[in-house]
Parts: structure tokens; sequence; C-alpha cells
């Protein structure tokens, strides 16, 4: 995860929480890591500069890596969490894992 992070933060992430050992993701112990990542936008395409806030939950089953994430602009982050967290608590593996 360090490594995620690192090359996260190079691109401008700013991590704001990192949690190990705390949440779950389908009953696998999970790394739940919160952040923000500004935009200079394009104006060309006409998108403003803007700032998004991330919340991101990681598994390692065997040797399969697994993430369910949220991204929001950061103004409506909290307006849509609610939603995002219960289809995050809802993500089942399947397949016998």
């Amino acid at each position: 995860m360090q490594h995620v992070l690192s090359y996260m933060e190079s691109t401008g992430f700013r991590p704001l929480e990192l949690v190990n050992n705390t949440y779950f993701l389908s009953g696998h112990q999970a790394v739940r890591l919160i952040g923000m990542q500004g935009s200079e936008g394009n104006p060309a395409k006409g998108i403003s500069p803007h700032e998004t806030k991330m919340m991101m939950y990681t598994i390692k089953v065997g040797t399969e890596l697994y993430v369910a994430d949220y991204v929001s602009f950061s103004n409506s982050y909290s307006t849509y969490l609610p939603t995002a967290q219960q289809m995050i608590d809802s993500f089942q593996l399947i397949g016998g894992r």
C-alpha cells in the first residue's frame, strides 16, 4: 500500500486518513484511504478547476487485490457518501473466495 500511496502523492493526491485493520470489505480486513486531489481542469473542453475527495477500501485475498472506491467533487462528497457507503458495504466476492 505504501508504494501506491507514494505514487498517488506524486500526482498531487493528499491523504487525509489511512486506517488498517479496522474496516472490512466482503468479510476481509481492509485498508481504508481517504484523500483529496485537485485538478487544473481543461478550459478548452469547458472543464473548470476542481477538487475531488476519494475513499478507497483495499483487500488482498490470496494473490488478488480488490479495491472498492468512491470519488466525488469535494463539495458534494458528503451528500452522496451514505449511498456510496451502502454500495461498498454490499461488495461481495463470488466464486468461492
